[in-house]
């Protein structure tokens, strides 16, 4: 632990969040819920519009692939509607099944899909029978932000613009109080170890590669221990009427291989049953981990910027909380633009595996992993469908950025964590 020296070096650096050496771990930690409840209430709305958009392109994009001849031959006289299904291992679309031979649930499933493009709403209101059911889709032009958020109102009221709300919740404060403090415990030691009890001079170590090392590292620990209710949170903010989180649980529960339910026998495994509980974990992690990592670095270096155009960095004059708090809230917007752009790719991918129905595995491939799935997506839908939602996410994401490092740092100083001078 650093001694009191570093640590008062580390806070007038104004570099990120206070140290954790001679300050109480209670002020962290009650800073850190009140800002992950408010941003959960602030921005809750636009993560299921942005959720519905994205689930909306697959939606079209399985429409217009069931539309095609088998196994998408131009030309070969095959009969359209002999819907293709897509592999539930690498993506690829296999004849026959998805129509089951017939050409009225082909033209079936053909004009639900334009219904619900039209309607601009998104996922089924049953379990997970269907991959199309219910979502808003329109491959050229998708319905705008307000234009997703005015039907989700007008059809389902409040309650489903503020859908998965209870898992976000119960995922928040958890996820957001080990984040925060794993990045305060880490970063701490990394500048203590590399300053080596001496006050730790500002260095391209101490700018970039100690947030990026800190917030990678806390992120994927954050990440790994809430999956499952992010995967709950998903499924609900994508699903078109409620739905209880226990609801979810045993939808996924079931479909992943424990059919008697949770708790019960059936057919499946528990094992494989449980599993089925970190359901998109791999892309969210290629999402989170390095948007943590770009977030921490590009905050770091944008408040350190901020207080160079103060006059203070470096003085020996006391902030006041709300300066510094204005600072953070500046610098946590700026970090998450940035951060949420870099990683829309990732964000697509995770809301596409965590919506989707299990599909049956067909060609005997291997699991598809995120890159093959990013492929698929460029290959089929064009490089645009990567960052399919994401100007609904950067308005959610560079305000809950704001809010919760505002909310964080002001927290501690009103607190008397003490964690700037």
């Amino acid at each position: 632990m650093p001694d009191a020296t570093t640590a008062a070096a580390r806070a007038d650096e104004g570099g990120g969040p206070s140290s954790s050496g001679g300050s109480s771990l209670l002020p962290r930690l009650a800073s850190a819920s009140v800002g992950s409840l408010a941003t959960a209430l602030a921005v809750t709305p636009l993560e299921v519009v942005k959720v519905r958009q994205q689930a909306a392109a697959a939606a079209a994009a399985a429409a217009s692939a069931a539309s095609r001849p088998p196994g998408g031959i131009a030309g070969s006289g095959a009969p359209s509607v002999h819907a293709a299904s897509r592999c539930g291992g690498c993506g690829v679309l296999v004849p026959g099944l998805g129509g089951q031979g017939s050409p009225a649930a082909g033209a079936g499933a053909r004009r639900r899909a334009t219904l619900t493009a039209a309607a601009a709403s998104s996922s089924t209101s049953t379990s997970t029978s269907s991959a199309v059911s219910g979502r808003a889709a329109r491959p050229a032009a998708p319905p705008g932000a307000v234009a997703v958020l005015r039907h989700i109102l007008r059809t389902e009221g409040l309650a489903g613009a503020y859908a998965g709300l209870g898992a976000t919740l119960a995922m928040a404060v958890p996820n957001t109080v080990l984040y925060f403090a794993a990045y305060d415990e880490i970063a701490e030691r990394l500048r203590a170890g590399a300053a080596g009890g001496r006050e730790p001079a500002e260095s391209a170590y101490d700018r970039y590669a100690v947030p990026l090392l800190s917030g990678s590292s806390a992120r994927l620990l954050a990440t790994a221990a809430t999956a499952p209710l992010e995967l709950v949170r998903t499924r609900q903010a994508g699903r078109r009427g409620r739905t209880t989180a226990m609801q979810e649980v045993r939808d996924i529960w079931r479909a992943a291989g424990g059919r008697g339910g949770v708790g019960g026998g059936g057919g499946g495994t528990a094992a494989a049953a449980a599993a089925g509980l970190f359901r998109g974990l791999g892309p969210t992690l290629a999402r989170d981990v390095p948007f943590s990592a770009i977030y921490w670095v590009a905050l770091e270096n944008s408040r350190q910027a901020l207080e160079r155009i103060d006059g203070d960095a470096g003085g020996g004059s006391a902030v006041s909380p709300g300066r510094a708090a204005a600072r953070s809230f500046l610098g946590g917007a700026l970090g998450g633009a940035v951060a949420s752009f870099c990683t829309a790719p990732f964000d697509v991918v995770k809301t596409r595996r965590q919506t989707e129905p299990p599909a049956p595995r067909l060609c005997h491939c291997p699991p598809s992993g995120t890159l093959r799935r990013l492929q698929a997506i460029v290959a089929g839908e064009g490089w645009a469908s990567l960052w399919r939602g994401n100007a609904t996410r950067t308005a959610k994401v560079a305000p809950a950025c704001a809010i919760m490092i505002g909310c964080y740092e002001l927290g501690k100083e009103l607190l008397g964590d003490g964690g700037r001078a």
